[in-house]
């Protein structure tokens, strides 16, 4: 009878335990996946649009995309208004990687973003390398010190690469490339977007004539245009000339040929404000012409015209002032600005007129009284983010 009592109390100990490990099993299982938990009251809004979206509908938005397919959303988010979208990190183990659920704002989709950074050279002992287009748009915030970081970056996939800057502001750079490093257009869109001086990179495979080459196919010339202006500024450093008629940039290489009225051979320095020239050469994608030959059609810059009657008071006068402003590759946006508003504390109604060029040159014809230029020189020159400041009388108003 003891051993029956015993063996009956014993499988009612083991029928208890075994309840407990399978309810302990069951609940561990019906544990749902977590999903981040919305702020209320936070929008993000794009700055092109004005489109506005809360983060709990990008949440919503996320969930029925392919984001979810890849793992779940995480906590952390952001909102970048520049570009109207919305980044919401995702849980995925990518070595190298930080994916993220990027949710467009006006378009209300999503898509993954893998942001591989971390950029290496690619391996010597790799495959066949695929050549790709790069083309960074800048902002008003960038300086020279972040192009040349720029052009660091591209370089760690390709040494021999030539990264060049379009004639355009804010700058624009183009690069073409050969790489076999997996994932590249995707990992240098992540590592320069990331960059606050950047607005966007597009990035692709190269295709066509191009490929392999900073200009045309051989057997692909480009057509040539010719253009007669009247030189309105030249700009040695940048080796630029300003025509006052469109296009109105010339752009000067090594490689420009500078011929004088005699036919003889000239420098930039022979081109003057004032003389008519005809230039000939290749439609640059900012507008200008970057020539190939530069004609003087005239000697001399024509003589300034001079009233007949001098008036008596010279201060009850105002005259006009031709000034213009070359910046250095430290310059910003905001010192732009500063520029136009120290000129306009001089004449209100002026126009400054930024030239499509690196570094900007600003142009303003401004009315003032008598002696101007001593003091406006003084003040523009002692800013650190101007090279110098030309200011010549015209006619007066």
């Amino acid at each position: 009878m003891k051993i029956k009592l015993t063996t009956l109390g014993f499988m009612l100990i083991l029928s208890a335990l075994s309840v407990l490990i399978f309810s302990a099993c069951g609940s561990t299982t019906a544990q749902p996946n977590e999903s981040p938990t919305p702020v209320q009251g936070e929008h993000c809004v794009d700055k092109d649009t004005g489109a506005k979206l809360s983060y709990q509908e990008a949440v919503d938005i996320a969930q029925r995309s392919e984001c979810i397919e890849q793992g779940q959303l995480k906590e952390t988010h952001l909102c970048n208004e520049n570009t109207g979208t919305w980044w919401i990190d995702l849980d995925v183990d990518k070595p190298g990687c930080s994916p993220a659920c990027v949710v467009d704002v006006p378009e209300k989709t999503a898509e993954i973003n893998w942001r591989c950074t971390g950029l290496l050279p690619p391996s010597p002992t790799a495959g066949e390398a695929t050549q790709y287009e790069a083309t960074v748009h800048f902002n008003t915030s960038v300086t020279q010190d972040d192009i040349d970081e720029a052009s660091a970056l591209l370089r760690a996939y390709d040494q021999d690469l030539e990264f060049l800057i379009m004639e355009s502001w804010p700058p624009i750079g183009r690069a073409l490339l050969a790489t076999d490093a997996p994932d590249f257009c995707e990992a240098v869109q992540a590592e320069l977007e990331a960059r606050s001086y950047v607005d966007d990179v597009s990035c692709g495979p190269c295709t066509g004539s191009q490929c392999g080459s900073q200009g045309p196919a051989p057997d692909e010339p480009a057509t040539s245009t010719a253009i007669t202006g009247t030189v309105m500024d030249v700009s040695l450093s940048a080796r630029i000339i300003t025509l006052a008629e469109g296009p109105e940039v010339v752009a000067l290489t090594e490689q420009t040929k500078l011929v004088s009225p005699s036919g003889g051979e000239a420098t930039l320095q022979d081109v003057r404000p004032g003389m008519r020239i005809q230039a000939s050469g290749q439609a640059g994608e900012s507008g200008a012409l970057l020539a190939e030959v530069v004609l003087i059609l005239s000697d001399e810059a024509p003589a300034p015209v001079v009233p007949a009657d001098e008036p008596s008071d010279p201060d009850a006068v105002d005259y006009l002032y031709d000034v213009t402003v070359r910046f250095n590759t430290s310059v910003t946006q905001d010192d732009i600005d500063e520029a136009s508003a120290l000129l306009r504390a001089y004449d209100e109604d002026l126009d400054f007129v930024i030239m499509e060029s690196w570094p900007p040159v600003g142009r303003a014809l401004l009315k003032d009284g008598l002696n101007l230029c001593p003091a406006l020189l003084e003040e523009l020159e002692g800013k650190s983010y101007v090279d110098d400041v030309s200011c010549e009388p015209m006619l007066g108003g």
